[in-house]
């Protein structure tokens, strides 16, 4: 998963870094005093995000269910997290009332704060089981690594695994190069090697499908933008391998 965090606290924007790191997923944090008062939409659309965190300081209490407005209504449909240190109640239910889909009032140990954000992104995309992608015929269990199509495991390197399921949770949608690699590192380390090495890895797993036409064919290269797995209708029974 993808994060964007706003915030002018640096160690935050660290710590959550090397937490989201861990967990497979990526946090940029464009810092500055007025980042979390930019509604500009050009990180979430342009770089794909699956939640927005807006770490408020103290002094923008008040300013918090307006600056959270804005956020949505430019925004909508991404997931927003409100980190506001020391909230009183009142503070919590005002900026859920405006539109944030959960508020964190601790950044103590940011690894419950990385979780709570997951959560948000496997609610609004559907996947209420924390490490079990159910996308039929395809199964991703995602602690384990594990991936069965119609019930037959089917052996996937680490590296394919977490490709094959950046292009599940963005199904049907079209994915550059860029925005599957910026799944697992930052932009700045986004470059031509990298973009070779990914070109292998769909090689691969395209080979790995190969027992499994319904979804092979559904794996496709759009011409100068990108991939995309599309298996909303790939309910075909597989075709298995034989010798």
């Amino acid at each position: 998963m993808r994060y964007l965090l706003m915030t002018d606290n640096h160690l935050l924007a660290h710590h959550f870094a090397v937490v989201c790191a861990d967990r497979g997923s990526v946090s940029e944090t464009p810092c500055g005093p007025e980042a979390v008062q930019d509604v500009s939409p050009f990180w979430l659309q342009e770089r794909r995000t699956d939640a927005l965190l807006l770490d408020l300081p103290e002094r923008l209490s008040l300013r918090a269910p307006a600056i959270i407005a804005a956020w949505r209504t430019r925004c909508p449909g991404v997931p927003v997290m409100v980190v506001m240190p020391g909230a009183t109640p009142y503070t919590v239910r005002a900026v859920l009332g405006a539109g944030a889909d959960g508020c964190h009032d601790d950044t103590c140990d940011v690894r419950v704060l990385a979780a709570r954000v997951e959560a948000l992104v496997r609610r609004r995309l559907g996947w209420y089981r924390t490490e079990v992608l159910d996308c039929p015929p395809l199964r991703l269990e995602t602690g384990e690594r594990r991936l069965t199509i119609a019930g037959e495991p089917v052996f996937l390197t680490g590296f394919e695994f977490r490709v094959l399921e950046v292009l599940v949770r963005h199904h049907g949608q079209v994915l550059s190069r860029a925005d599957i690699l910026m799944q697992f590192c930052p932009e700045g380390q986004v470059d031509e090697r990298r973009y070779r090495s990914l070109e292998t890895i769909l090689c691969r797993l395209r080979q790995r499908l190969a027992g499994f036409p319904q979804v092979r064919g559904r794996l496709s290269t759009c011409r100068g933008r990108g991939y995309m797995l599309d298996i909303r209708d790939a309910r075909t029974p597989p075709v298995r391998r034989t010798g």
